[in-house]
């Protein structure tokens, strides 16, 4: 919070990592998360970091918002926007396939392999049924999952839109590092 209020940006150079090969010359970095501050550890310990990050910035959303979700009259809605979503659990899965076929690949990781599996964590947390959907466009996602999200509210469909945007950066990094938005709408 301090370098927000300062003015100080979390984007830093690529340098280190070696990845202007892919593109990329500035990343930001989530720096210090500790899941278990936001998710249950049993239940953090089994998502991604993609899931980590969505999840815990729901989490925030909700608690800003001031509305109590859990057993409220609400019909609260879920969009979620991520460009590649979990990469490291694919790599994992897929590794384990190439390697050793179809016995060699961990059932477990499968499930955060999906870019939809975020919006079904924070729906399961919060036992919301209103309407779920995920986004992947690339670098828009996050802006269509809060254009989705304002027009169920204008459309009526739902009271409230809890909003996301996740991505985990995996390119054989030293550790796993990502970027997190979010955002709760209220009509």
């Amino acid at each position: 919070m301090r370098s927000i209020s300062e003015s100080v940006s979390g984007v830093s150079s690529t340098e280190n990592y070696n990845l202007p090969k892919y593109g990329i010359a500035k990343l930001g970095k989530i720096k210090g998360f500790i899941p278990k501050q936001f998710i249950p550890a049993i239940k953090a310990r089994r998502m991604s970091r993609f899931s980590q990050f969505a999840h815990a910035s729901a989490v925030e959303a909700v608690k800003d918002s001031g509305i109590n979700i859990n057993g409220s009259n609400f019909n609260i809605g879920i969009a979620v926007g991520t460009g590649l979503a979990s990469t490291d659990s694919t790599d994992k899965f897929y590794e384990g396939l190439l390697r050793e076929g179809a016995e060699g690949t961990n059932p477990m990781i499968f499930p955060e392999t999906v870019q939809n599996i975020a919006a079904s964590h924070i729906s399961i947390h919060f036992s919301i049924r209103g309407p779920n959907i995920t986004f992947s466009h690339s670098d828009i996602s996050s802006e269509l999952a809060l254009f989705y999200g304002c027009e169920l509210l204008k459309d009526k469909q739902a009271d409230a839109v809890i909003v996301t945007g996740a991505d985990e950066l995996s390119l054989s990094l030293p550790s796993t590092e990502g970027h997190t938005d979010t955002g709760l709408l209220r009509r």
